[in-house]
């Protein structure tokens, strides 16, 4: 006996143990979140055949990555600024925005506070807070689905040179 499902186009064959058949079916994690049908059908050595029809929920999926997940501004003088670029990536099936914050920057007692931080993408640009703000990324679903941020760092011109560290914090939301 043979046993096979179909779903959205594609055959997969089922195994058998002891009499029962299993497999598994890919969906790919940027499919629209919706209802789909999957076709189970059944053929024996006599040729005769039974079919079933499972229809199930695919729910949504909010996942954003990034390429680069360590920033370095690299050495900049004060009263000047410092940019870099990151790639963010849609790793889900509903059209994404961010809200971004983060932390001052410090070395010790030294501080640069965090709204010399901008955030720029899509001809927007924003200096961070301390609380979560919405960027319009309107970053759609799909396989390959990811914007350039533009990370740009203004020094105040009364900074001492040192190495500072801080946070900065993105969350996906659904746009």
């Amino acid at each position: 006996a043979s046993v096979k499902a179909e779903l959205n186009g594609n055959e997969f064959l089922l195994s058998n143990t002891s009499g029962l058949y299993s497999g598994n079916a890919l969906v790919e994690y940027f499919k629209m979140p919706g209802y789909y049908t999957i076709n189970i059908s059944a053929v024996d050595e006599l040729n005769l055949s039974s079919s079933l029809l499972v229809d199930f929920e695919y729910l949504s999926l909010l996942a954003i990555g990034l390429e680069n997940t360590e920033l370095n501004l690299g050495k900049t003088e004060a009263g000047k600024s410092s940019s870099k670029t990151a790639i963010i990536l849609n790793q889900g099936n509903v059209n994404v925005d961010i809200e971004v914050f983060g932390t001052d920057l410090t070395s010790g007692s030294k501080r640069i506070n965090i709204t010399n931080l901008e955030l720029g993408a899509n001809n927007i640009s924003k200096a961070l807070t301390y609380r979560p703000e919405l960027l319009d990324l309107n970053l759609i679903n799909g396989f390959s689905s990811q914007r350039n941020l533009e990370f740009k760092l203004n020094i105040p011109a009364t900074t001492k040179p040192d190495i500072y560290a801080g946070s900065i914090n993105l969350i996906g939301v659904m746009s």
